[in-house]
């Protein structure tokens, strides 16, 4: 609708033209042109903020990946999910096990199964699962990715196995800006 109202206004502009219609158009739109319009659309997510930036800086940074860094890639054009560890190589992830995987990256303490059921499962992806199959993903994970003791830190609450980033590792993901995480649903307390 907004492209199609930009092409309007470019007509409109290019003759003779009814100067409050056209008022009208621009109020409605936020960006002026097309091509600034697509370019827009992009946002780099960390554990402590989520930022909407320009294709240059969203590719740009993409090349630049630290040592203890992991880097998630949302690939809209396709539907890929992706992850890559310190620069490695790019590993394609199921939909579940890369939402996981960001959560737990996210997460600033560590995440016991129900916590992870409630958050990611019932509230996010809105499926039921036990927690037997949530350990299951977890040990599906922990032999697709080679570097997961490198990112993933297991600890104990009581009885209970929970899990967290490491110390010292950092992450981000590239999406689409209007991409939505599980701890953006309101029911995930870092």
């Amino acid at each position: 609708m907004a492209s199609e109202s930009l092409r309007a206004i470019k007509q409109l502009e290019d003759r003779l033209y009814d100067e409050k219609l056209v008022e009208r158009y621009r109020g409605e739109i936020l960006l002026q042109r097309a091509e600034e319009f697509a370019r827009a659309l992009y946002g780099i997510v960390t554990p402590a903020d989520r930022n909407i930036v320009a294709e240059e800086r969203y590719f740009a940074e993409q090349e630049e990946c630290l040592p203890n860094e992991v880097q998630l890639f949302i690939e809209n054009d396709r539907d890929g999910l992706l992850v890559r560890y310190g620069g490695g190589e790019w590993i394609s992830l199921d939909y579940a096990s890369f939402y996981l995987l960001a959560l737990l990256l996210y997460s600033e303490r560590p995440l016991t199964g129900d916590e992870i059921h409630q958050t990611l499962f019932f509230s996010f992806l809105e499926r039921e699962v036990t927690e037997a199959a949530i350990r299951k993903m977890i040990e599906r994970l922990r032999h697709r990715l080679p570097f997961w003791e490198s990112i993933i830190e297991t600890a104990r609450i009581g009885n209970r196995v929970a899990r967290r980033r490491q110390r010292g590792v950092s992450s981000r993901i590239f999406c689409r800006a209007s991409d939505v995480f599980p701890w953006e649903s309101g029911s995930f307390l870092k």
